[in-house]
């Protein structure tokens, strides 16, 4: 699980980066990124998700989001990113969808 508070920005979108490539080369495969207490994203931080996306599907896993804030569930909606990411409003939905994402079936 990967929780990440404030803008999700240019400036921030580095340290976002790090997190994500740093679980990622640890051998996570399934990671939650709760966005909870993020307060804004924009299409760096979409970009950032998206190569993180990439790495994960080619080793069979999956990314999977917390989001309650309405502002950045419309960024995700603009982008059309809602329809590739699964994101759930609590953290015990995302863990169930990263189940779902990983299972044979899917």
């Amino acid at each position: 699980m990967i929780a990440f508070r404030g803008e999700i920005d240019l400036i921030s979108a580095q340290e976002l980066r790090q997190k994500l490539t740093g679980a990622i080369k640890d051998g996570k495969t399934r990671i939650v990124v709760d966005l909870t207490d993020t307060t804004y994203l924009d299409d760096i931080g979409l970009g950032v998700f998206m190569a993180a996306w990439k790495k994960l599907r080619a080793r069979g896993g999956a990314l999977v989001f917390v989001n309650v804030d309405p502002k950045i569930a419309k960024t995700f909606e603009i982008t059309g990113l809602d329809e590739l990411f699964a994101i759930r409003d609590t953290r015990d939905a995302a863990i169930a969808a990263l189940d779902d994402a990983t299972s044979p079936s899917s």
